[in-house]
């Protein structure tokens, strides 16, 4: 009989305690599009994603964890601001409400150091740091509202945030919705 390998949904990423401005304007986004059928973050949830890896064989953890402690050693701290909301998709049909960040050349060189440390297949991917606030399923609200929110803030900052670590998540999908949790934080130098 075949032994049964274990497997874990996991993902890298930065963990967010959304502050009052962040949390206010979710909210206000959870208001105007009522009619649409939106998965919103909870705020338990929020992060910025490193990298997603996906299914995993359980005993391939040790080796992702010592590349990431790499990573970490190697890496410098910083400072970045939460700020600007945006869409993935098009207005009419969007897919994810997001607020992205400043400091794109360090997000970026995190991502790559993350990216090329990993004991798999290199995806391509392009990298756009951001805050994801809620995953579309079907839009069905005015556009216009929806253009006139990227308009007003699309400079606003929302949020100082320190990146002195990051975290390598276990996803659990459950009926409630994703569940994270943290397998191992690393930290930056």
């Amino acid at each position: 009989m075949k032994k049964r390998i274990s497997m874990k949904r996991l993902f890298i990423g930065v963990g967010i305690f959304a502050n009052k401005e962040v949390l206010e304007f979710h909210q206000k986004l959870k208001n105007s599009f009522t009619e649409s059928r939106i998965s919103w973050v909870r705020p338990e949830n929020m992060h910025i994603t490193l990298n997603f890896i996906g299914d995993t064989p359980e005993q391939k953890i040790p080796q992702i964890i010592e590349s990431l402690e790499r990573v970490g050693d190697s890496s410098q701290r910083f400072n970045s601001q939460i700020k600007s909301f945006g869409i993935f998709g098009r207005s009419g049909n969007p897919k994810v409400f997001w607020l992205g960040t400043d400091h794109e050349d360090e997000w970026n060189s995190l991502y790559n150091k993350i990216v090329r440390s990993l004991p798999m297949e290199e995806k391509e991917e392009n990298f756009n740091a951001h805050l994801t606030l809620a995953r579309i399923k079907f839009f069905n609200n005015d556009s216009k509202a929806l253009a006139s929110y990227i308009e007003n803030y699309k400079t606003k900052a929302f949020q100082e945030v320190n990146v002195h670590h990051f975290q390598l998540y276990q996803s659990m999908l459950l009926p409630t919705g994703p569940r994270y949790s943290v397998i191992r934080e690393f930290e930056l130098k």
